[in-house]
């Protein structure tokens, strides 16, 4: 609900629901995994804004950051190519250090910003977004 009092990210929202053919804009009236969803498709833009760092806290006891964390991991168990994507993305930008559950969640949006598009069909995918 606060992202839609900052006018880049209610736009992107309004996208984003009616991309995916939602009828609803109000957020509390999505599923859990719609706004995962969101979140992962506009990651940077959402880590980046000015309402992020006081909701970082709530999300993670909300435990939305565990959700994104586990989805990580889940695509390390279920598809060779993500695991791989992984491994290089942690490579390059975090020193090889491979666990999601101790990496920022910053990193961890960006990866999951930049493999969602590939694996948002996938069954296993759509299945850990709840």
């Amino acid at each position: 609900k606060a992202s839609q009092r900052t006018p880049k990210l209610r736009d992107a929202w309004a996208e984003y629901v009616e991309e995916s053919g939602n009828r609803y804009n109000d957020p509390a009236r999505q599923s859990s995994g719609f706004i995962l969803g969101y979140i992962i498709h506009y990651g940077s833009d959402f880590v980046a804004s000015d309402f992020f760092a006081p909701l970082a806290s709530r999300l993670e006891v909300d435990g939305v950051m565990a959700v994104l964390r586990h989805i990580i991991k889940v695509g390390q168990k279920n598809d060779q190519g993500w695991k791989e994507a992984w491994q290089n993305f942690c490579d390059e930008r975090n020193n090889g250090f491979r666990d999601p559950y101790r990496t920022d969640i910053k990193e961890v949006l960006l990866f999951l910003q930049s493999v969602a598009s590939e694996y948002q069909d996938q069954h296993w995918y759509t299945t850990a977004l709840g």
